[in-house]
């Protein structure tokens, strides 16, 4: 799948995709059938397997238009075509604990994004409060582009997203040569009135 797909590019993507969604299908019935209902969803794989069958059969029945969904979320359903590939850590133990070893830390990493989320938040507030007022007129920011009409210091959602540019490095620098005291940007310059 990708941008300008010729006819028969398109055609033999969708020839293929419901080749491999087919095989798919048939290797659920078949597990279903010999393992039976109740022990075939014990195992976690095979669960994991069953939604991967459910979303390729939605996303197959709104390419036949016998289910519309939403372009969005048709992107969506795409993206969890990414996710067959999992389907090879059944026979690599080492990669398997390791994708284990991710999924089980996520709570962890929930916990450092809302405290990284608060500090950033608490600090967007500070800026707002002391550097509402710094220019960012389009003539000023010609050479450095740091601060800007979507990164500023004006509201908290751009005050959190100049922040987060901060926090990440990119273009620190920028942002910084912006906000330096100096007779060539004009930006805390008394004579601008920052």
């Amino acid at each position: 799948d990708r941008w300008a797909m010729s006819a028969e590019e398109a055609f033999l993507y969708e020839r293929v995709n419901i080749a491999f969604a087919t095989l798919y299908y048939l290797e659920a019935i078949v597990k279903i059938a010999a393992f039976g209902v109740f022990s075939y969803f014990e195992d976690v794989w095979n669960r994991f397997d069953f939604c991967l069958v459910l979303t390729s059969l939605l996303e197959l029945f709104s390419s036949i238009g016998l289910f519309p969904v939403p372009p969005m979320w048709l992107r969506v359903l795409r993206v969890f075509r990414i996710l067959r590939t999992l389907r090879l850590l059944k026979g690599a133990k080492e990669l398997r604990d390791l994708v284990v070893t991710i999924i089980l830390s996520f709570p962890a990493l929930l916990n450092v994004a809302s405290l990284l989320t608060v500090t950033i938040f608490v600090y967007a507030i500070l800026g707002v409060q002391l550097f509402t007022f710094l220019s960012h007129d389009v003539a000023h920011y010609s050479t450095h582009n740091g601060i800007n009409d979507a990164r500023n210091f004006e509201w908290i959602g751009s005050s959190m997203l100049l922040l987060f540019q901060c926090l990440t490095g990119d273009g620190w620098s920028n942002l910084m040569a912006d906000a330096m005291l100096s007779n060539e940007s004009g930006k805390c310059s008394e004579a601008s009135g920052d």
